[in-house]
C-alpha cells in the first residue's frame, strides 16, 4: 500500500514499541537479535541492515541472544533501524511522515538529525526485497512526552494554551516535562531511574526470598497489572502482598512526581501521566498534586507523535 498522506507515529520503547497510523494501532517487544545467514529461517523473517541480518519482536524473544537496547548507542544503529522497519513494514508504511520520540535529556536538533541521516542513508532488505521508505524531509523528531501531551490535547483541545505538566512512566525512567500554551519547555525537564522496571525487580527479588525460585519479569508485570494478592506460575497460585512489596517505590515515585511539579517555574493547571504504567503507578502511589492518566496511556505517545505529524505540513531539518 502506498500513501502519500500517511502518517505514523512510532514510540521504541525499552520495554515495548508503540505504532500508530491512519489506519491501526499495535505493539510488539523492543527485542532483536543478530542472527547468521545460513541459518535456516522457516518461522522467522529477517530483515537485513546494512548487510546484517536481525529479527525483531516475539520472534527475537523465542530465537534469545537478545540486544541490550538500553544503551545510548542503540538509537539511529543497525538493530535500532530493524526495529523501526518492523514497525513500518506492520503498517505497510511507503511514504509519509515519520514521527520518533526521544528521551528529553537526548532531545536535540543536532542529534535529531544525525537520526534523519542514519535512516536516509540505511540499506534495508526483507525477504531480498529492498524497502526503500521516502523518507527524505518528512521524519518528525520530539520529545518522547511530547507525545503523552498532544494525545492528551488530541481529546482536550480546551488545554492547549494552558501550563500542562507531563509525567512519562516508562520500563527504565520516569521522565518529566512542561507545555505552556502550546509549547515545550526545554529548560524544565526531569528524569529518575524509576521506571516500572524497578517495581517488577522488586517483585521477583522478594518472590525469590519467599518461594526460592525465579518467576520471570512478565510474571511479576502481570501481577502487578491485575493487583491480585497472588503470583500464578505453572498453574499454582502463591500468595504475595503487591501493595506491602511496593511500599517503598510507591514512595519514591511520589516523591519524584511531587518534587517535579513543585519546582516548576509556573504552577500547572493540568497534570497528566501516560506510558504503559501509567494506570498501575495510578493505582498503586498516591501523590500530594491530581495526576490525570491520558487516555489509553500504553499508546499514547504514538498517538501523540501521529497527531502531531497530521497537524503539521513542514518538514524538520
Amino acid at each position: 500500500m502506498e500513501d502519500n498522506s500517511m502518517c505514523i507515529g512510532i514510540d521504541i520503547g525499552y520495554g515495548f514499541t508503540k505504532v500508530h497510523s491512519d489506519y491501526k494501532n499495535d505493539s510488539f517487544p523492543t527485542a532483536v537479535s543478530a542472527v547468521s545467514r545460513d541459518r535456516e529461517f522457516s518461522y522467522m523473517t529477517p530483515i537485513n541492515v546494512n548487510g546484517n541480518d536481525f529479527i525483531v519482536g516475539e520472534d527475537a524473544e523465542t530465537y534469545g541472544r537478545v540486544m541490550d537496547t538500553r544503551t545510548s548507542s542503540f538509537v539511529a544503529s543497525d538493530p535500532w533501524m530493524a526495529v523501526l522497519t518492523y514497525a513500518l513494514n506492520s503498517h505497510s508504511f511507503r511514504n509519509g511522515t515519520i514521527v520518533l520520540g526521544l528521551p528529553p535529556g537526548m532531545y536535540s536538533q543536532q542529534y535529531g538529525q544525525a537520526i534523519r541521516q542514519a535512516m536516509k542513508n540505511a540499506a534495508v532488505h526483507i525477504n531480498g526485497m529492498e524497502m526503500q521508505y521516502r523518507i527524505n524531509g518528512n521524519v518528525k523528531i520530539i520529545p518522547q512526552g511530547a507525545g503523552i501531551y498532544f494525545s492528551h490535547i488530541k481529546d482536550n483541545p480546551e488545554d492547549a494554551y494552558k501550563n500542562v505538566a507531563v509525567v512519562d512512566c516508562g520500563h527504565e525512567t520516569l521522565d518529566f516535562a512542561l507545555f505552556s500554551k502550546n509549547k515545550y519547555i526545554e529548560s524544565v525537564t526531569g528524569s529518575e531511574q524509576l521506571g516500572i522496571s524497578v517495581a517488577i525487580d522488586e517483585i521477583r527479588s522478594e518472590f525469590y526470598k519467599r518461594y526460592h525460585f525465579q518467576i520471570k519479569p512478565m510474571a511479576a508485570r502481570t501481577a502487578l497489572i491485575k493487583g491480585n494478592d497472588e503470583i500464578n506460575h505453572l498453574n499454582k497460585g502463591y500468595p504475595f502482598d503487591i501493595k506491602k512489596c511496593l511500599a517503598g517505590y510507591a514512595m519514591q515515585v511520589s516523591a519524584a512526581i511531587d518534587r517535579f511539579i513543585e519546582s516548576l517555574p509556573v504552577t500547572p493547571d493540568v497534570a497528566i501521566v501516560g506510558g504503559g504504567p501509567a494506570e498501575i503507578i495510578k493505582k498503586h502511589i498516591a501523590t500530594v498534586h491530581n495526576i490525570t492518566a491520558v487516555a489509553d496511556p500504553m499508546m499514547a505517545n504514538a498517538v501523540g507523535y501521529w497527531y502531531y505529524g497530521t497537524r503539521t505540513s513542514v518538514a524538520e531539518g
